[in-house]
């Protein structure tokens, strides 16, 4: 479990640096992951909006900028 957290944390930082100007936002190649967890680990995405996890955002073609609510 320790090592999933982990991993998803380091897929969020590799995420956030991605997370630029030139970059699609959304990118329609990432959306529609289904099944997503109900967890409420906040990231900001690239259009800088809130979502509820990472993979929320990833559903809706969002990529994540940062990690926690947008704007703290």
């Amino acid at each position: 479990m320790r090592a999933i957290v982990l991993a998803l944390v380091l897929a969020a930082l590799i995420q956030a640096a991605a997370c630029n100007k030139t970059q699609d936002c959304p990118d329609l190649t990432i959306m529609g992951q289904p099944n997503c967890p109900e967890d409420t680990s906040w990231v900001c995405g690239c259009n800088d909006s809130t979502y509820v996890n990472e993979c929320v955002a990833r559903s809706q073609g969002m990529w994540v900028k940062s990690t926690g609510r947008c704007g703290e």
